[in-house]
């Protein structure tokens, strides 16, 4: 699977399939992917949380889940299968620091 500003898409050797918000990913911007032992993959997104999608079903992880932000920039998963996020709360705070850092 390949991430992109308009969802995330998949190439199985012959054809390219493309999932959006309207087949169940959460935010269009998908900031990383990673694929556990049972072979769900996760996407953590810019804005709306983590999405799981087992090949048939997507499920939605956000703020009003337990998640601390809905901006997920990266997923690690541990020899124990448990996911680790890395998450941003502040996002404007974030960019701002770096600009005014590097500028």
């Amino acid at each position: 699977m390949d991430r992109t500003s308009s969802g995330v898409s998949k190439f199985d050797g012959t054809n390219w399939t493309t999932y959006t918000i309207s087949n169940g990913l959460a935010d269009y911007g998908a900031s990383t992917i990673v694929i556990d032992a049972q072979g769900n993959k996760w996407f953590g997104t810019w804005f709306g949380g983590v999405s799981k999608f087992d090949d048939s079903k997507w499920t939605t992880y956000t703020t009003e889940d337990g998640l601390k932000s809905n901006t997920v920039f990266e997923i690690a998963i541990d020899t124990k299968n448990n996911k680790w996020f890395e998450l941003v709360k502040e996002l404007r705070n974030l960019m701002y620091k770096l600009d005014n850092l590097y500028n």
